[in-house]
């Protein structure tokens, strides 16, 4: 979602981290057009949204805590 608000400051600063994004917002594009694409297109986008809403709840509720937790000492131990 992040590299089409950036076009305008690409085409202003074309360098440096921005070039690489342009190449990755090219890269990513679909040669082939949807047919139907506004349907498809805000339910993907709602729906990704939601899940991100969701986790972040989760995230603030502390359910992560525990895993989180967990992943730290097991690589501490590797170290």
């Amino acid at each position: 979602m992040l590299p089409d608000p950036l076009q305008v400051v690409h085409a202003r600063f074309p360098r440096g981290p921005l070039r690489m994004l342009q190449r990755f917002h090219c890269w990513i594009h679909a040669d082939k057009r949807i047919s139907k694409p506004f349907p498809l297109g805000v339910v993907s986008q709602l729906t990704l949204v939601a899940v991100v809403v969701w986790l972040t709840e989760k995230a603030h509720d502390g359910v992560f805590n525990s895993a989180v937790a967990a992943f730290f000492t097991t690589v501490q131990g590797r170290g």
